[in-house]
């Protein structure tokens, strides 16, 4: 249990300091190359719109904005080498998607559809995992009691 707190823990922290992007990327390593640059604006706009305190349209918006911001990702991959913790971040995101999708197909399959059906271990709701209109901190302040 420590393990998930922790890992937790650590994704919290990186989508509060905007996963990190800002003290990764040097433009200067580019020579500001205008593509380069433009590429990684793209992927900085995608990390915005997955704002957890704005809430989502439904489960289906929620797995778009993780997916632009994987696209964005790629993109910017095929123009300049990404750092190892690039690359992690990634990969952290393509977990985050499978998970919400995984949420998504039991409620639907166990739980009639019933995104307020307790489906998790901790007796928690799709909704209240990944809620619409809560804030990321809210959502995850039980994964540390």
């Amino acid at each position: 249990m420590r393990i998930v707190k922790l890992k937790a823990l650590m994704l919290i922290l990186l989508i509060s300091t905007g996963w990190g992007s800002v003290a990764l990327f040097n433009p200067a390593e580019y020579h500001y190359d205008p593509k380069i640059v433009a590429a990684h604006q793209a992927t900085l706009d995608a990390a915005r719109a997955l704002d957890f305190g704005e809430g989502f349209n439904g489960g289906q918006d929620l797995i778009n904005k993780i997916q632009a911001q994987i696209n964005a990702i790629k993109e910017e991959a095929k123009l300049r080498e990404l750092k190892p913790s690039e690359v992690s971040k990634a990969r952290e995101l393509v977990i985050l998607r499978k998970d919400v999708i995984d949420g998504l197909t039991y409620a639907k399959e166990d739980a009639n559809g019933d995104l307020d059906a307790e489906i998790y271990a901790d007796g928690s709701s799709f909704n209240e995992k990944w809620g619409m209109s809560k804030s990321f901190f809210d959502k995850t302040k039980s994964w540390f009691d």
